[in-house]
């Protein structure tokens, strides 16, 4: 019995990283936003958005639809440009649930300020 546990444990350890997604990985390709609307990231850092009001960007000239990304950690930060001179940076945590499901933002419950991307 004593033989089991620590294979029991490595077994669960290999199982969970085997289930566990970094963002990086899953993150470049389109995605539909749980408010309605779509999001691509590209493999170049490059993205589109459309349709989605959490994603939706307005310096005064009308909505950004495109947008630079990087992922910091378990941070999405997303660079966008009006080419008119104004800029906005959003930063959000990024939550892999599986390779199709994907929690952006922060919903704690009292708070909830996200959006759920799945494919």
């Amino acid at each position: 019995m004593k033989n089991l546990l620590p294979i029991l444990l490595i077994a669960i350890t290999v199982l969970m990283t085997a289930c566990s997604k970094d963002a990086a990985e899953v993150l470049p390709g389109t995605w539909d936003t749980s408010d309605g609307g779509t999001i691509t990231f590209d493999n170049d850092n490059s993205g589109t958005t459309s349709g989605s009001e959490f994603f939706e960007i307005d310096l005064g000239n009308g909505p950004i639809e495109d947008f630079l990304w990087e992922l910091n950690g378990d941070n999405l930060t997303m660079n966008f440009d009006d080419n008119a001179g104004g800029t906005a940076e959003l930063e959000f945590p990024v939550d892999v649930k599986k390779k199709n499901k994907v929690e952006v933002g922060v919903n704690a419950g009292f708070i909830d300020i996200s959006v759920t991307l799945t494919r």
